[in-house]
């Protein structure tokens, strides 16, 4: 884990903007900072903060979307073994169940 991502963990907004602002760090690792960041203030129980959350996810999602620089889109990820066993069995069976994932 890379210093930028620790601090983007433990929703220390200061470190994680001087960090981004490095020239060494891609604007693609800058990204998911802000992601984790806005993550971590949703989810942490000391640094619980919705309004922060909202403002460090959409500064990502404006980074990830500027088209100065070109769209960073993410890539879509291919479901879990288990996961596409289940709706296997699910689709095969005929019956309408209910898997909780």
């Amino acid at each position: 884990m890379t210093p930028l991502q620790c601090a983007a963990e433990r929703a220390r907004p200061s470190v994680v903007e001087i960090l981004a602002a490095r020239p060494e760090v891609s604007r693609a690792q800058a990204i998911e900072a802000f992601e984790l960041l806005g993550a971590s203030f949703a989810n942490d129980k000391e640094y619980y903060n919705l309004g922060l959350a909202y403002q460090y996810l959409q500064k990502a999602m404006a980074m990830r979307y500027d088209t100065r620089y070109g769209l960073l889109l993410k890539k879509p990820r291919r479901p879990h073994t288990r996961l596409r066993q289940l709706e296997r069995d699910y689709y095969s069976r005929g019956k309408y169940c209910v898997y909780f994932y």
